[in-house]
């Protein structure tokens, strides 16, 4: 297994005369990928009910389509990986509502939750922290927002928080290290932008961070315990994509490109997720919607440590990140 490369994997599972699915919404639960929702493309008919849910076994690379279907037509890059203790969340979908779930992967359920606390969106970022969700921006009508909410996973409640100050639409989102990150995105519907901001729970504030390398509209985002990951999305307007994949340090604030998987790269409604070290990305579709897709790819984001003499190697990087987040290595 090499280092900063893609391998193709099992494809995403696709039925009858579908040839594609995008805006779908990753997650990531103990050793399973799941893939729910979104929209299928089906011999040159978009098919916008897709409420199937497909669950990746991230140990033996196989398939499986969960019982209980996705409680809505979902809209990705709003709030892909968002989950707390075990469980996954959803909110907001392509029609503008405030509806919210929590997905459970034993009993295989979805409960609705106490809606959204602003008013109802689309285009929604959002990060799970210590037993709370938050989520804001987006948009009504052609306006983005700037509220900013947190929901309490303990009470079932969503109290207002500080404002995200500028809004937007089409932006990611990625929770590292307990602080949840917001960039990209647009304006008005064409000016696509560049700019990074973190938001901290802790001293509910938020600030500036690095720039995100190109401007960029709809990336698809992730996160490991200690990176930050963006792949694909749109940067002209309306039809122009990227199959750039970067890399975000918390700890230096900078973004670090990383390989591609080529050509097919160009793409976007894309989906991420991320399991320890590596990145997993699949589904979307091409600049102007010529090939829409359902492959599944494999990032390695893990160089193999060097054999150890007499103690357990620990990688230096990772020493770093643990003791500034006071987590105590047995070696």
């Amino acid at each position: 297994m090499a280092y900063n490369t893609w391998t193709r994997k099992t494809d995403i599972p696709i039925t009858g005369t579908e040839t594609g699915h995008f805006q779908a919404v990753p997650f990531t639960l103990s050793t399973s990928a799941y893939w729910a929702g979104g929209i299928k493309w089906s011999t040159g008919t978009l098919t916008a009910t897709c409420v199937d849910v497909f669950a990746y076994n991230l140990l033996d690379g196989t398939w499986s389509t969960k019982g209980t279907q996705y409680p809505s037509v979902s809209n990705t890059c709003i709030h892909p990986n968002l989950t707390l203790s075990g469980k996954a969340y959803s909110l907001g979908h392509v029609t503008t509502n405030a509806n919210f779930y929590e997905y459970d992967p034993v009993g295989d359920t979805w409960t609705q939750k106490a809606a959204y606390g602003g008013t109802s969106r689309i285009h929604i970022v959002a990060g799970g922290v210590d037993g709370w969700i938050y989520a804001g921006t987006g948009r009504v009508g052609g306006a983005p927002l700037t509220d900013w909410w947190g929901w309490n996973s303990g009470d079932n409640t969503w109290t207002q928080k500080a404002s995200i100050g500028a809004g937007s639409i089409g932006a990611g989102s990625m929770t590292i290290a307990g602080n949840i990150y917001r960039f990209g995105g647009n304006q008005t519907g064409s000016d696509f932008v560049q700019t990074m901001n973190m938001y901290s729970p802790s001293g509910n504030a938020w600030s500036s961070k690095a720039s995100y390398p190109i401007k960029i509209n709809y990336p698809a985002v992730c996160a490991t315990e200690e990176y930050g990951y963006s792949f694909s999305g749109q940067t002209v307007y309306p039809s122009t994509s990227t199959n750039k994949f970067y890399q975000y340090d918390p700890v230096g604030n900078a973004w670090d490109e990383k390989a591609t998987i080529g050509a097919t790269g160009y793409r976007v409604f894309t989906s991420a997720t991320a399991y320890g070290k590596d990145v997993f990305i699949g589904g979307g579709y091409s600049d102007a919607g010529a090939t829409y897709y359902n492959d599944w790819w494999r990032w390695d984001g893990d160089p193999s440590p060097p054999p150890s003499v007499g103690h357990r190697f620990v990688h230096t990087r990772k020493r770093a990140f643990d003791r500034r987040m006071n987590v105590r290595e047995d070696v």
